[in-house]
């Protein structure tokens, strides 16, 4: 168990965000277990809720704070560590939780998971890693930051310059936030871990098997929207309701599963579950490696980027942030927008079958994308 004297060094900031403005017990929970863990803590809730926050959350050592929907997560921490903690408070605490509610959970409680943790020597640490050959992040719905003298003001200076809290598109967010400070404390030579040492599950299609294989101690709520196979995600109720203490029907009360037939924790614990339609794949893996994307990219006069979803995202902020190396985007639909990061978006036609391209799409959109127009000499594909 935690000492008083551990459990009294952390401040947590919780992020909250609902479309439907809406609390939810699940929210409560996660609540009670960052306590657990933390002396301060400090919700900020982007948008409105309709729901009031219970009063059993709000005591002496909790605020809550609402602001207009803008920088979703990062944007709610900046907020909290620039303007109501500030530099030198931050000082004060020898560790940082930045936690946000896009999951349920946590199935094991978090100060056993502190415990566990506590053997460890990184700087900072997360749940889990999104791993691939050439893309290496922490899921940043969840951080802890040991607030050593320098990770301290490096940690607040980042947030300060490089957090934009007033964006509304969250591949900013995602430039930024989980794959720039990630990219960035590594550059700093800031050592990480995390307590699920190796996932090969894509969480928001096979949370199930995540929580099965590796015992992940959350399910993300994304999983149950992006998950069509109704034997997926009845597995994952009924290994929450087995093998652990959560209760599921904090799940069952936010999210609409009627779908499946699912709308009770009967439905859930009476279902026979067919184990041979259940989805057991694990993720599967980008085929290139790091070295070879770099040489391409170095050996390149011009080049592109097809795409202008996630996987662009991951590439232009990994390999193209800090450099003038590429001329813009390519989309195989007509143009949404004129430009991304202030680099043209073009609309595909020949011209660029000659043209150095990096298809940063998903396996199946590139599959679909050569059956389309075929594959191109000169062009690079992730899978």
């Amino acid at each position: 168990m935690l000492t008083d004297s551990e459990k009294t060094s952390r401040v947590a900031i919780f992020s909250v965000y609902d479309k439907d403005g809406v609390w939810g017990e699940y929210r409560s929970y996660l609540v009670t277990e960052l306590k657990k863990v933390s002396q301060r803590l400090f919700i900020v809730v982007n948008g409105t809720l309709h729901d009031e926050i219970p009063q059993s959350i709000s005591d002496s050592t909790t605020q809550i704070f609402f602001r207009e929907n803008l920088g979703f997560d990062a944007g709610a921490y900046k907020e909290i560590l620039v303007n109501h903690i500030g530099l030198n408070d931050l000082r004060i605490y020898q560790e940082l939780i930045l936690c946000n509610d896009t999951f349920f959970g946590p199935f094991t409680s978090f100060v056993d998971i502190f415990e566990d943790m506590k053997k460890n020597d990184a700087d900072y640490w997360g749940l889990f890693r999104i791993e691939e050959r050439i893309l290496e992040v922490i899921c940043s719905c969840f951080y802890v930051f040991r607030l050593k003298t320098n990770l301290i003001a490096d940690l607040y200076s980042y947030f300060k310059r490089s957090i934009n809290a007033n964006t509304t598109n969250i591949y900013d967010t995602y430039n930024e936030y989980e794959i720039g400070l990630y990219s960035w404390l590594r550059f700093k030579n800031y050592k990480s871990d995390t307590y699920i040492k190796h996932n090969p599950y894509n969480v928001n299609v096979n949370g199930d098997m995540a929580l099965l294989d590796v015992k992940l101690p959350i399910i993300k709520k994304k999983f149950f929207s992006s998950c069509t196979n109704k034997e997926n995600i009845v597995h994952a109720l009924q290994l929450i309701y087995y093998s652990s203490r959560y209760s599921i029907d904090y799940i069952l009360n936010y999210t609409d599963l009627s779908i499946y037939e699912i709308n009770c924790i009967d439905d859930v614990v009476n279902y026979e579950l067919q184990q041979n339609k259940l989805n057991t794949s694990r993720q599967y893996f980008c085929q290139l490696t790091k070295v070879f994307l770099l040489s391409y990219i170095d050996e390149a006069s011009d080049i592109y980027i097809y795409g202008n979803g996630i996987w662009a995202d991951f590439i232009y902020g990994i390999y193209f942030k800090n450099t003038n190396k590429l001329n813009g985007f390519i989309i195989s639909k007509e143009k949404c927008k004129h430009n991304m990061y202030d680099l043209p978006i073009y609309s595909y036609d020949k011209y660029f079958d000659e043209k150095n391209v990096i298809v940063a799409m998903s396996a199946s959109n590139t599959r679909d994308l050569i059956l389309h127009i075929g594959k191109k000499v000169k062009w690079l594909y992730l899978w």
